[in-house]
């Protein structure tokens, strides 16, 4: 079954740890695309994720189409805006 991929732009930390300004990955919701991610980026995983290793961790939230959320069951679609940011102010 294709599953269509869906860019995430990073800004920030989460781009200095990446060593890139996007990934694409797979994923209805931003908890599977975030796992997808990190699986492509591990260096994600060791920086970003929290210490349980289920989600983001407190500095870091997505945005998507314009919403602050760190909901890993929200809905995304290839055609949403996703971004990774820093919660502190300049990103």
């Amino acid at each position: 079954m294709y599953k269509p991929r869906i860019k995430i732009e990073l800004f920030g930390t989460p781009r200095m740890v990446a060593g890139t300004r996007q990934i694409e990955a797979t994923g209805e919701d931003l908890g599977t695309l975030f796992q997808n991610a990190c699986n492509k980026v591990p260096s994600l995983r060791d920086h970003i994720v929290n210490p349980e290793g289920t989600w983001l961790n407190a500095g870091y939230t997505f945005v998507v189409d314009g919403q602050f959320t760190n909901d890993p069951t929200h809905y995304v679609d290839p055609e949403s805006d996703v971004l990774l940011v820093s919660r502190a102010s300049g990103g």
